[in-house]
């Protein structure tokens, strides 16, 4: 939360997950207060100039900044009665197509959820993170192969190996 002294209030939100980034999840509060100072007192609705100062500042705390980011558009948005994304550009489309993220897992589990999923009418699909780029090439292009099996052809299958390039030995092809 990011109070301003017209009442204002933004809020952000940051949400490391702990188990695969202990490291961020707890140095989020700390990185925080040690933007205090560099904020305080500053006209909130410089949001790219109070982020470009934060990165001067803070170079490696990204959920910290992520998190005084988003606060500081909700108060932008807020001061001037504009919803965020008109801020941000405006729309580019009317429509968009949703897709079903979750975490990938061994081949039959991935498959039961994946099939779970077709069945409420997902036509896409996002799997990641969990053990991809942790074992084996084995075991990921069994993972990505089983889910393009459960899924079909006509869907659209993402794969987002984000959470697993700490322990990638693979390299990123």
């Amino acid at each position: 939360r990011v109070g301003t002294d017209t009442g204002i209030e933004g809020w952000g939100e940051v949400c490391p997950i702990p188990h695969y980034l202990p490291a961020y999840a707890d140095g989020v509060t700390p990185a925080i207060k040690e933007l205090l100072p560099v904020l305080l007192g500053r006209n909130p609705l410089g949001t790219e100039v109070l982020m470009a100062d934060a990165e001067k500042h803070l170079p490696d705390h990204r959920y910290a900044k992520s998190a005084l980011d988003i606060a500081l558009w909700d108060i932008l948005g807020k001061a001037t009665g504009q919803p965020v994304g008109r801020l941000l550009g405006g729309r580019y489309r009317d429509r968009v197509k949703p897709y079903a993220s979750l975490l990938a897992d061994v081949p039959e589990i991935l498959a039961e959820h994946l099939s779970q999923l077709r069945q409420q009418g997902f036509r896409a699909f996002k799997i990641g993170w969990g053990p991809l780029g942790r074992q084996s090439h084995d075991l990921d292009e069994s993972i990505v192969a089983k889910a393009r099996e459960v899924i079909g052809s006509d869907s659209l299958l993402m794969v987002d190996a984000g959470g697993s390039d700490a322990f990638w030995p693979n390299g990123y092809k």
